[in-house]
């Protein structure tokens, strides 16, 4: 420890004395130190002790904010302590600029330290962004954020709706929606997938007037017009989607009378399905029993054909009874013919 001793002569004659000393507080935190004086005229040195505080380290923090009024995000790295210095660094990617500035404020015995970055998202989306702070021992301590990747996958309609062509078609998909004729504050619901923690959604008519909404709903007036096509978009920063919705008006009288048509229709074709099952059914048991009665003749016939003893037995006299007898013999063979 290197210190420095100064004498002074004051006017009375008397000689103030001063010593000093330079030292790291760092390295002799929680130690005592003593002053002690020596004279002559005094019966024993005179001391006097102070105590070195443990001073805590520095707190290191980063955030990410982002801004209402700007189109820039920014990274803020917080060091406060008792003994803070300004060595704060950001470590920046090769393909940021560097656009920081460092702010200092007392706290009573406190002093932070802030070093601000500020970014468009799209240039750091995804990456991590780190902050450096050096001690006067030359340690440095690190502290690392993510910068979250966001998207918007689309905007979808919850209402009832049909796409108009495929959706593997090169053109955007258009979805038809079908309202009612002279009701009033009708509402299209709209869903936004993707991750975003929020986003602005507004919807326009193919002429690019504004559509009034409510939420995540678009408003649709009174005084609605056939087949317009509307589009609604939403955004958030750099990430976009959007959805086209061709709102046709029904009127009550058409669709009534629509409906009814559908429903003779549908009750004509089940009667004429009907219709045909029946003839169908009909033919088919005629053509069965036509079968059956057809092997019920053959077998009539069959059995009805002369196999009696007294048809098939030739005349014979008396005396060649027995050899006739003997040579002979009968046997009766049903055969029953089908057609299966």
């Amino acid at each position: 420890m290197s210190h420095v001793t100064e004498a002074e002569v004051q006017a009375d004659g008397l000689i103030s004395a001063r010593s000093s000393v330079h030292f790291m507080s760092s390295l002799y935190a929680g130690q005592n130190m003593t002053c002690i004086v020596k004279h002559p005229s005094l019966e024993a040195p005179e001391t006097r002790t102070i105590h070195i505080p443990v001073h805590k380290a520095p707190l290191l923090s980063v955030s990410l904010v982002r801004q209402r009024d700007s189109p820039l995000w920014l990274a803020v790295c917080r060091c406060r302590g008792v003994r803070v210095g300004k060595n704060l660094a950001w470590v920046l990617p090769e393909n940021a600029k560097s656009q920081t500035s460092l702010h200092s404020e007392y706290e009573g015995r406190m002093l932070e330290a802030r070093l601000t970055y500020q970014f468009p998202l799209a240039l750091h989306e995804g990456q991590d962004l780190t902050c450096v702070y050096q001690f006067e021992n030359g340690i440095t301590e690190k502290k690392t954020f993510h910068v979250p990747r966001y998207y918007i996958a689309s905007v979808r309609v919850l209402n009832h709706t049909t796409p108009l062509q495929s959706r593997y078609s090169p053109q955007p998909v258009v979805y038809r929606l079908s309202v009612h004729e002279n009701h009033q504050n009708q509402k299209i619901l709209l869903h936004v997938e993707g991750n975003v923690p929020e986003y602005e959604l507004s919807c326009k008519r193919s002429d690019g007037s504004l559509v009034p909404m409510e939420g995540a709903a678009m408003i649709l007036q009174s005084e609605l017009t056939d087949k317009v096509v509307y589009t609604c978009c939403a955004s958030f920063y750099h990430h976009t989607a959007a959805v086209s919705i061709q709102v046709e008006v029904i009127n009550e009288d058409e669709q009534f009378v629509l409906v009814t048509m559908i429903c003779i229709s549908s009750a004509s074709a089940i009667l004429l399905i009907l219709a045909i099952t029946l003839c169908v059914f009909c033919k088919t048991n005629s053509r069965t029993d036509y079968k059956k009665r057809e092997s019920v003749s053959a077998l009539t016939a069959l059995m009805q054909e002369p196999t009696s003893l007294q048809l098939k037995k030739p005349t014979v006299t008396e005396k060649d009874s027995k050899e006739y007898a003997q040579l002979v013999s009968y046997s009766i063979v049903i055969d029953v013919k089908s057609t299966v």
